[in-house]
Parts: structure tokens; C-alpha cells; sequence
């Protein structure tokens, strides 16, 4: 019951992310059918959006390497 109002909460920004990518890919979409026409700008584009996607999710985990510490086990620890 403890968790009900972090899943009400994590539920709304979910849904409010969701809405905000629909947005803007149906914006990027129109705003693609005018004004990128040739395939290689359509080629520059996949490949300009693939490394952004790419190095932000890198940037993303590596300055989150440190964060997962080892806890140390004694023998009274161990279940068998």
C-alpha cells in the first residue's frame, strides 16, 4: 500500500513523456516531409540522430559507473 502513490506518480510522468515524444515526432515528421527530400539528407539525418541517440545513452551510463558498490559477505551471511 506503501507503494501505490510512487506507482500513481512514476505513472503520471510516464504518460507525460509519452505524450511529449508523440508531439514532437509528429511535428519532426512534418517538418521531414518538407524540407529533407533527397536521400542523402535523409541518410545524414538517420545517422546524425543514431550517434546523438548513442552518445547521450553512453554519456548516460558512464557517469553512473560508480554507483553499484559490492557489499561485503561474511560466512553468517550465506545461506545454504
Amino acid at each position: 500500500m506503501l507503494d501505490l502513490p510512487a506507482a500513481l506518480v512514476i505513472g503520471a510522468v510516464c504518460g507525460l513523456l509519452g505524450s511529449l515524444f508523440i508531439f514532437i515526432n509528429s511535428n519532426l515528421a512534418m517538418k521531414r516531409k518538407k524540407y529533407i527530400d533527397s536521400p542523402f539528407k535523409k541518410v545524414t539525418e538517420v545517422v546524425f540522430f543514431g550517434l546523438l541517440t548513442s552518445s547521450v545513452f553512453y554519456l548516460i551510463t558512464f557517469s553512473r559507473r560508480n554507483e553499484c558498490v559490492l557489499k561485503p559477505t561474511t560466512y553468517l551471511d550465506r545461506t545454504f
